[in-house]
């Protein structure tokens, strides 16, 4: 009782029931009935709550209580946790399965009369009122064609009932049938995860075996995967058969076999697998995914089709060589002409070629044959011809092309550079680069010389120097002047040339006289870029060595023009460098690091400084950085300590005196202990 503390007992469980708790009275007691019915009160004690909105759930309940202080906010830690069970077989257990709903038949025509049927089952061992039932239809565009709602007064428990409703498809095509129980879970049961259940219902216009076939792209290049999805519906009685997968062609003549299955499959069933074809070199075109049933006596049972096209390969090539490299001025210019049809799966029909001569640099041609009909070219197939530019003028270069037109559209040119040669030239020159060698951003001298050798004067004679790169010979640099030249007459002059612009490596000088110009004279021109030094590998700067004749070892120097570079080593036994050691030079550069070991002996417990540099024959690099490292060979014994206090001779006031020395000299550097004796 509340106040007075005393405990009494008003009601309890007889036949080993326990009592059922009601609820809260205003002034604090507890109605509680006991298992024969007989209704009793208990009184209430200080803190007791109750939550009429939260009932527990079937299983495991986990109760934890924690107070708090509305004026601060404070908050207690949780209380000790309080697991309640409440037994899922005091509830229904509402269930519903996709292979349980459906249609009857199981496979309907278009317009036939046909009922959905579906089944509730109660699994609990309590019964459950007021079931809903809600059933959907969604048609094969996706949008609703039956939405319906039922009401069950009540299903025993571990008993099932089944629904039926009127339905008559419209159309043709796979139905989603949903099922939903309890939606609004006004319904406390054991479980509610199997509450939904769906399936499909397939419509069809005739009975029998319904076939389909699809693939993942309307259109496949050569050499490409296809992936084909098929699908089988039995919409008749039970059948055992073949289903084969086939390429045929616009024609219906079969390309390939994809696949071959058996196939056997009940009434109502649905078979579906998917198959995969490479396109490899079949020819280009239109074809179609050829599916055919046929039953155990082999008789047609089911057909389906899906059209594809396999996309064309197209790639020709044209290669033109000529006869010879220069010809003289109205001569044939011959060349030979090849055409391939490189693609794997697309014959080449309707090509033609011509032969067009074009001055170099220049895009219109001066000469052009008739254009010349191919064959049919097949994949891998090639063509080849021989052509001629007779009466080849005026002199100069120029590029001949072989040029493959396709329905007005070009599909492949190929090309040969060749000269046309004007009379023998009545010219000479010399041309000389000074110097030769130069490091990038001086100045270097092309020095020509010209003579008329012919019986003719020249006026204004026109003279090139080129400063040529690669194998190309690509012009980067360029000057030019007229001279007048007398029969017999020698011309010389100094043109001044920067290398700035010049990237380091060979180059070739050429004098040009005439025009169109010809190669009168060369040289040859090498322009040095900077050598990035080397760096100190080993021994390490101010480290100890165990050698008096240690190798020495530098990271390689870098040469903008990949030059071959040797290096050169000193090695001082001081720090100023005064007094040179013996060293090494032309040593020849390894893969990443150079090395060379010093030939002379090093006196022990010396330090030495060394360094290197790299050269390619015209300049060097600078020095490496200055790295130092001592000799240590030998661990020779330390010098002897030398006595401090007490002096010799000295009297002390203390049976005990501190004895005191000059430490001692390691030439090793090592850490010393000492030892002291008394005599």
């Amino acid at each position: 009782e509340r106040g007075t503390g005393v405990r009494r007992t008003l009601a309890t469980s007889s036949g080993g029931s326990d009592p059922r708790f009601l609820a809260w009275t205003r002034n604090g007691y507890g109605a509680l009935v006991s298992a024969s019915g007989a209704l009793s009160f208990l009184p209430g004690f200080d803190g007791a709550f109750e939550f009429t909105s939260v009932p527990l759930e079937p299983g495991a309940n986990l109760l934890l209580a924690r107070a708090r202080d509305p004026r601060s906010g404070f908050e207690s830690p949780e209380s000790d946790p309080v697991s309640v069970e409440v037994p899922a077989t005091l509830f229904p257990d509402l269930s519903v399965l996709a292979t349980e709903i459906g249609s009857y038949p199981a496979v309907p025509l278009v317009g036939q009369a046909a009922a959905l049927r579906v089944r509730v089952r109660n699994l609990g061992s309590v019964p459950a009122h007021n079931v809903g039932a809600h059933v959907i239809l969604w048609n094969p565009d996706g949008d609703i064609g039956l939405d319906t709602r039922l009401t069950l007064a009540e299903l025993p428990g571990g008993q099932s009932t089944q629904l039926s409703l009127a339905w008559t498809p419209p159309a043709a095509g796979n139905y989603a049938l949903d099922l939903r129980v309890d939606e609004e879970q006004a319904i406390t049961e054991g479980r509610e995860d199997n509450n939904t259940a769906s399936a499909t219902v397939p419509v069809v216009t005739t009975s029998g075996l319904v076939a389909s076939v699809d693939s993942d792209r309307p259109a496949y290049p050569a050499r490409t995967d296809a992936l084909v999805s098929v699908g089988i519906l039995n919409g008749s009685a039970a059948i055992e058969g073949t289903a084969r997968l086939r390429v045929v062609d616009a024609q219906g003549t079969e390309v390939a076999l994809v696949d071959q299955r058996s196939v056997s499959l009940p009434y109502g069933q649905q078979f579906a697998y998917t198959a995969r074809w490479n396109t490899g070199s079949t020819y280009a075109g239109a074809y179609a995914f050829d599916l055919q049933l046929v039953d155990g006596a082999g008789a047609p049972a089911g057909y389906a089709s899906h059209a594809f096209t396999i996309q064309p390969d197209v790639h020709v090539a044209a290669r033109l060589q000529a006869a010879a490299a220069s010809v003289m001025l109205g001569a044939s210019a011959s060349f030979h002409g090849r055409i391939d049809n490189l693609g794997v799966n697309a014959p080449q029909s309707g090509l033609t070629a011509r032969l067009a001569i074009l001055p170099e640099g220049g895009s219109s041609p001066v000469s052009e044959s008739q254009p010349e009909s191919l064959p049919l070219l097949l994949p891998s197939a090639s063509w080849e011809r021989d052509f001629v530019w007779p009466g080849a003028a005026p002199a100069g270069r120029y590029r001949a092309e072989l040029r493959v037109m396709q329905a007005g559209s070009s599909l492949a040119v190929g090309g040969a550079p060749f000269e046309v040669l004007g009379p023998a030239t009545t010219v000479e020159g010399t041309v000389v680069a000074v110097p030769n060698h130069v490091m990038q951003g001086s100045s270097f001298e092309a020095r020509i010389t010209v003579t008329n050798r012919g019986a003719l004067p020249l006026v204004a004679y026109p003279l090139v120097v080129d400063v040529l790169s690669g194998s190309q010979a690509t012009v980067v640099a360029s000057q030019s002047l007229a001279v007048d030249l007398a029969p017999g007459q020698a011309f010389a002059d100094v043109l001044t040339f920067a290398s700035t612009a010049l990237a380091p490596g060979p180059y070739a000088l050429a004098l040009r006289g005439g025009s169109p110009a010809a190669i009168l004279a060369r040289s040859f021109l090498r322009v040095h870029g900077p050598i990035a030094p080397p760096s100190i590998d080993a021994p390490p700067d101010g480290s100890t060595v165990d050698t008096p004749h240690p190798l020495l070892v530098v990271n390689n120097a870098v040469s903008a023009e990949g030059a071959t570079l040797t290096y050169e080593f000193q090695i001082y036994p001081d720090a100023t460098l005064q007094l040179p050691l013996p060293g090494a030079t032309g040593v020849p550069e390894s893969p990443l690091r150079t090395s060379w070991r010093v030939a002379t002996r090093l006196p022990e417990d010396g330090v030495y400084y060394w360094r290197a540099r790299a050269g390619d024959g015209f300049s060097q690099s600078a020095w490496s950085s200055l790295a130092w490292f001592r000799v240590d060979a030998e661990n020779r014994p330390p010098a002897a300590p030398v006595p401090d206090t007490p002096a010799a001779g000295s009297r002390v006031s203390t049976r005990q005196p501190s004895l005191v020395v000059h430490n001692a000299v390691d030439l090793d550097y090592d850490a010393l202990t000492y030892d002291y004796r008394l005599a």
